[in-house]
């Protein structure tokens, strides 16, 4: 705008140097300086004019050309505070055209809006013609986020009377204006007038270069004749990049899991920006901002692609090179961060992004994710409660012709419920999905969700039956067949589950739930062993072994089990091979038994069991084993069967004295849920000497506390045994009739978790009454505690000890013992 002015100002100059009227009295050397000011200003010297105007004002302060043309002189100069204090004591009505129009120009450069809009206004009613005095003023309404008046005022102006630079210039304003106001279809229209009018205009040419970029249409702004400057060339091909991104999103999101081209768009769009970054770093350089600013995108695009690691590594290296990286870019790093299991730095990159107000609803779904993988049941809790209060059911309630339904608010209403289902919570995540499939039957991720909480609720075939009603429905719905697959797994239908896993191969290749399910099934397909010590010690109530005389009536017991089982064989099949130990020794004796043998396990959705066969040791010298039969037509009931035959419910005095025995089973029992069972049970031993034996048991157990990390259940167990050899003519312990009763506090509490490795613990509280033939009652009492150390997925390891007190014949004696279990896949 300086050099608009300064047409005005050289022609008032000229002007005034021709002017006559009364001035006072100057001398001939002032005169003189006042003319060479004045062709100072002509030949643009004008810190010199305005040097020798100042001085000149300064002598002859009533003198109003050296005022005048101080005033305008300075304003040409860009000196507007000069020019301002020498316009002081001016009165706008009556100063000259020039000198108000560089008064006024000059209280806008210092954005004193208020004095210039008064001035511009004085100088439009006293000279109607001047064009500069509306441009000028539109500017200050742009200065005062007044886009609307500004755009008001220009369409007031009759362009048919305008002089062809006027037009050019009005053209040149409306394009501001409707940049500022994001108009950029206006724009767009007035690049084409103002072109028409001047062909090579630059304003024109640059925006519609910004226009066709900010509508999302960079491939024709990158179409331009015009010579860009490496900074808008950069933005232009990342605008080109963020559009292709888009695009591909849209087409993966659109696209079914299994389609060839489902990854088509966003492949190409990470390729072509991440040619982008290289042209950056060297023929097109245009900064480290522009290197940024594509990468930012290049994140999305990774994320998009599910391609976790690569997305974290590049977020890494922007953290590195400490670049300023953009909330918005927070929000999908978080997803990557929660893919290769860093839950805790996704939460921290979704708190920033939440706390510069960015974020939609799936971004706050991924936080309540996040949350839970990092083990904070209660603050997922709290979020996934959070976001049902945040997302409200109708969106335009306010304006009820207006008004439809939120497609997020049975998906937040949902999460409220699954977050309680994965936090031990099942009875109140039951109530609440159960509620919404009543609300909207036809949901399909509300009846998956349904069925996966019947699973974790033990109920694995009604899961089934939901998910295979929900596949009829909905044959397109791939996203129940990971529940499916679950709930085949704990039916216990193999063939079924590997069915399911083979449809998600096919269907849903790339997703996460389908790399777990294919890792489930693999660690199920693998051999595995599970072997297990106790080290007890006891004395007291037994004298020793068999009244034996024993000084010491303290006993040492050792037990070793040990199975190693083969893969499973034709989906329900596994061998396995099994090696035994058991050891009771005092002062005086040392009983021992060794065996080792084979079997089969069988495991199928109704019925399930094993045979095997051992060898022992001892007098017996007789081959032992067992067969058990399970049948479970239900979730709900089970029913055993066994047959054993010198099998490890044998007393050991009695397998090493040469006593055979054979044992019949037969037990019931009735899950109703995880939260409460209840069975009976009956065992019949006959042994060689003649004894039959006849033991019974009731149970019922009721889960009395369930919360994030902590469970207590409440058991009670009644039992009892008799027998037909009295009690002198058994080498072993043996009473004719005996009847226990007990209380029991089962507290499971988690201490540490991450994934599948986790720390847990038991403690198990008794106390009950044991009743003997001929010896009456006594108080009964025992305490267990178990560490469960979950290494990973393959492997388990569990240590614990135990102490009681048990009443044999009258005698109360204290048990004490350790024990140890590993279960190990290979």
């Amino acid at each position: 705008m300086r050099t608009a002015r300064r047409s005005v100002v050289e022609l008032s100059l000229a002007l005034l140097t021709l002017s006559t009227g009364a001035h006072a009295a100057v001398s001939a050397d002032d005169e003189a300086r006042y003319k060479a000011a004045i062709e100072d200003a002509r030949n643009n010297h004008l810190a010199d004019a305005v040097t020798s105007l100042q001085g000149l004002h300064a002598a002859y302060p009533n003198d109003p050309r050296f005022r005048n043309d101080l005033v305008a002189v300075s304003a040409w100069a860009g000196d507007d505070a000069q020019a301002v204090a020498a316009a002081q004591g001016l009165d706008p009505d009556t100063a000259p055209v020039y000198v108000l129009a560089a008064w006024a120009d000059a209280e806008k450069h210092l954005q004193h809006t208020d004095a210039a809009r008064k001035l511009y206004e004085v100088l439009g009613r006293r000279d109607p013609a001047r064009f500069d005095v509306q441009i000028s003023l539109t500017q200050l309404e742009l200065q005062a986020n007044q886009p609307e008046k500004a755009l008001t005022r220009l369409k007031a102006v009759d362009e048919d009377i305008l002089a062809p630079k006027d037009k050019i210039a009005l053209s040149e304003m409306f394009i501001h204006v409707y940049n500022v106001m994001a108009n950029y279809a206006q724009v767009l229209y007035w690049c084409d007038h103002l072109q028409a009018l001047d062909p090579g205009n630059r304003t024109a040419a640059e925006s519609r270069f910004v226009a066709t970029l900010r509508m999302s249409a960079p491939h024709l702004a990158l179409s331009t004749t015009l010579t860009l400057k490496p900074a808008d060339l950069a933005a232009a091909k990342t605008a080109a990049v963020q559009r292709e991104i888009r695009w591909g999103k849209t087409e993966s999101d659109n696209s079914r899991a299994d389609s060839p081209t489902r990854w088509n768009l966003t492949d190409k769009a990470i390729a072509h920006g991440e040619a982008h970054v290289e042209a950056l770093r060297g023929p097109e350089a245009a900064g480290q901002d522009a290197i940024f600013a594509q990468q930012y995108d290049l994140v999305e695009a990774l994320v998009n692609r599910r391609r976790m690691q690569d997305a974290v590594n590049l977020y890494q290296s922007l953290q590195k090179q400490n670049a300023p990286i953009p909330p918005w870019v927070k929000v999908p790093a978080a997803s990557a961060w929660l893919a290769v299991r860093q839950p805790e730095m996704a939460i921290t990159l979704l708190e920033q992004a939440f706390a510069a107000k960015v974020g939609d609803f799936d971004a706050h779904v991924t936080y309540v994710y996040a949350l839970l993988e990092a083990e904070r049941p209660r603050e997922a809790i709290a979020a996934a409660d959070q976001l049902v209060a945040d997302t409200p059911e109708w969106r335009n309630n306010a304006y009820p012709a207006l008004r439809v339904e939120n497609q997020d608010y049975p998906a937040a209403q949902l999460l409220a419920a699954q977050v309680r289902a994965w936090t031990e919570q099942l009875a109140e995540a039951q109530r609440r999905v159960d509620d919404l499939h009543h609300r909207a039957p036809g949901n399909e991720d509300i009846s998956a969700a349904q069925a996966e909480v019947d699973r974790l609720r033990g109920w694995p075939r009604r899961a089934i039956t939901l998910l295979t009603r929900l596949q009829t429905a909905s044959p397109d719905y791939i996203w129940a067949l990971p529940p499916l697959f679950d709930a085949h797994m704990d039916a216990q239908d193999y063939a079924a589950a590997a069915a399911d896993l083979a449809r998600a191969r096919q269907q849903m290749p790339d997703d996460d739930a389908t790399r777990r399910m294919a890792r489930s099934w693999a660690d199920h397909m693998r051999e595995e062993s599970v072997s297990t010590l106790t080290v007890g010690r006891s004395g007291g109530g037994k004298e020793g072994l068999s009244n034996n005389g024993s000084g010491n009536s303290d006993v040492t017991d050792i037990t070793f089990d040990t199975r190693f089982y083969s893969q499973p064989i034709d989906w329900n099949w596994r061998a396995y091979a099994h090696a035994g130990w058991q050891q009771s020794r005092d002062d005086v004796e040392n009983l021992l038994r060794r065996e080792a043998g084979a079997g089969l396990e069988y495991r199928a959705p109704v019925w399930s069991g094993e045979a095997q066969i051992d060898g022992s040791n001892g007098s017996s010298g007789a081959a032992g084993g067992h067969v058990l039969v399970s049948y479970h037509p239900t979730d709900f009931w089970n029913v055993d069967l066994g047959y054993a035959h010198n099998s490890d419910d044998t007393p050991l005095r009695a397998f090493n004295d040469g006593v055979h025995t054979d044992f019949y089973s037969a037990a019931f029992r009735y899950r109703w849920s995880e939260s409460a069972e209840a069975g009976v049970s009956a065992t019949n031993g006959r042994f060689s000497d003649d004894n039959n034996r006849v033991s019974w048991g009731v149970f019922g157990q009721r889960r009395l506390i369930s919360q994030p990390y902590y469970q207590m259940d409440g058991r009670i167990d009644v039992g009892g045994m008799h027998n037909t050899l009295s009690a002198d003519n058994a080498s072993y312990f043996n009473p004719s009739s005996q009847v226990a009763a007990s209380a029991s506090m089962i507290n499971r509490w988690v201490e540490w978790r991450r994934y599948e490795r986790q720390v847990s613990h038991t403690l198990t509280l008794s106390v009950g009454d044991n009743w003997q033939q001929s010896y009456g009652s006594a108080v009964i009492a025992a305490a267990d505690y178990e560490l469960d150390y979950q290494i990973d997925a393959l492997h388990d390891w569990r240590i614990g000890a135990s102490v009681g007190r048990a009443v044999y014949d009258g005698n109360p004696e204290t048990d004490y013992a350790v024990h140890t279990t590993l279960d190990w896949k290979f």
